[in-house]
């Protein structure tokens, strides 16, 4: 168990961006007591990365947004940023990678994982995770770079204008066959980015 110290660090940090009101001095030290509690389990190294995490992503225009977040919001950014973590320390024996095929079950174990890190929230809000789900697939890793990240962006346009053209018919004599799978392959997407996000 680590001290305060760092607890107190993560409490600062978000603070400044977003406060805590009016202070009573009792109601202060149970509110500590309460937090180190809660958070002092996470490493120095967690708390400070989750505190930014916090500060990029929370809307303050958002109803309740505008105070301190709550010792759940903090917990779950901490669980975010451990898990990332995780997830890019952790050898990739530790999915039982025997089967070379692309579609093997530790690949798609891989990739749900590597979902849980900040770009894959990114790419959750912004419709483009089925690419970047298919590329940490074949890649066992996330994209590095410019160049391969526009190669996931463009994945992504090339699908929805591939989708676009066989709603409109544009596709051949097939055209009507292929945009009901494409639009079976955007509705699991869709539905994967609200599990990602958290709202499924």
């Amino acid at each position: 168990m680590m001290t305060a110290d760092p607890v107190a660090k993560f409490i600062g940090t978000v603070q400044v961006h977003f406060p805590r009101g009016a202070k009573d001095d009792d109601i202060e030290a149970a509110w500590m007591t309460s937090m180190v509690k809660f958070l002092a389990p996470y490493s120095e190294r967690v708390l400070a990365a989750a505190a930014e995490h916090i500060l990029r992503t929370r809307d303050p225009r958002k109803q309740g947004n505008r105070w301190f977040p709550s010792p759940h919001e903090c917990i779950e950014a901490c669980e975010l940023i451990k898990r990332t973590i995780d997830i890019k320390e952790t050898p990739l024996l530790s999915y039982g990678n025997r089967d070379p095929s692309p579609w093997a079950g530790w690949r798609m174990k891989l990739a749900d994982d590597l979902m849980q890190t900040e770009m894959g929230r990114q790419a959750a809000r912004e419709g483009w995770n089925g690419a970047l789900w298919n590329f940490a697939r074949e890649h066992q890793r996330l994209p590095k770079g410019d160049d391969e990240m526009r190669t996931v962006r463009g994945a992504a346009g090339r699908f929805k204008r591939a989708l676009a053209d066989c709603e409109e018919g544009r596709a051949g004599a097939f055209s009507s066959t292929f945009a009901k799978l494409g639009r079976s392959i955007r509705d699991k997407h869709a539905a994967a980015a609200k599990k990602i996000l958290g709202a499924a």
